[in-house]
């Protein structure tokens, strides 16, 4: 892979698969609009697809104009819009059980729209890791290899906060042991 033109193909194919990424994403986002039980999905879907973004923007910067200037401070940031989710965070991050989306109101298709996403963004993360490790390997500039490993590190932090956000949210009423009084009743007590 030392000509210039497999390289570039190999960097577009990356910036080709996080932009199917980031579309998949939006138009699950779209389609779950109208389905107010799912709001917390669509949250969850717009920002793994903005996240997606700052990390096809960031590697196409490295790929068309080249390293940053030594001392930049031009790097962009993650650009998840948290303001939404942080609002109605506590102190310790959880969500209160009050605004807490109910995950028995969300369905198999609404599921099958998050696993497609993130099947699609291991992908790409797996095609970063792989350019990466061919390009480094090729002796293709640097600043390539170093863009390629951030993208394939963004995308697993990406993939990861999509997951836990999705799949690992528990309203605080599902988590209680406690047996109303109601339920006792008629019960023996050994």
């Amino acid at each position: 892979m030392d000509d210039p033109l497999q390289i570039q193909e190999a960097v577009n194919g990356v910036l080709a698969a996080v932009s199917e990424t980031v579309q998949l994403s939006d138009g699950a986002a779209r389609s779950l609009r109208s389905v107010p039980a799912a709001d917390y999905l669509v949250r969850r879907f717009e920002e793994a697809a903005t996240e997606l973004n700052a990390t096809w923007l960031r590697l196409f910067r490295a790929s068309v104009f080249g390293p940053a200037p030594a001392g930049a401070a031009e790097q962009l940031e993650l650009a998840v819009d948290v303001g939404e989710s942080a609002r109605i965070r506590n102190e310790d991050g959880t969500i209160p059980s009050a605004a807490a989306p109910r995950l028995d109101r969300v369905n198999e298709e609404h599921m099958a729209e998050v696993e497609r996403v993130l099947f699609l963004m291991s992908e790409t993360r797996r095609r970063a890791e792989r350019a990466a490790r061919d390009l480094a390997r090729a002796g293709a500039d640097p600043h390539l290899v170093e863009a390629l490993e951030q993208a394939e590190r963004e995308l697993e932090t990406t993939i990861d906060v999509f997951f836990k956000g999705t799949y690992s949210h528990v309203p605080k009423d599902q988590l209680s042991l406690e047996v109303p009084a109601s339920d006792l009743a008629g019960t023996v007590a050994i």
